[in-house]
């Protein structure tokens, strides 16, 4: 049976492992993907707003 976590701030940011600590990994690895896709989403929206704003 798995140790399933989840970030509760952080909608759909779910992780598991074998053990906790292998889950508390897991679950570490995926808030610092999910905070990386976040970024990389608000930085192309910006750019996309910097460019509707100059036209």
């Amino acid at each position: 049976m798995g140790i399933l976590l989840l970030s509760p701030i952080l909608k759909g940011c779910v992780s598991q492992g074998k053990s906790y600590e292998e889950a508390l990994r897991n679950i570490k690895e995926a808030i610092e993907l999910y905070l990386e896709a976040l970024e990389a989403d608000e930085l192309a929206f910006l750019d996309r707003k910097a460019t509707i704003e100059f036209m």
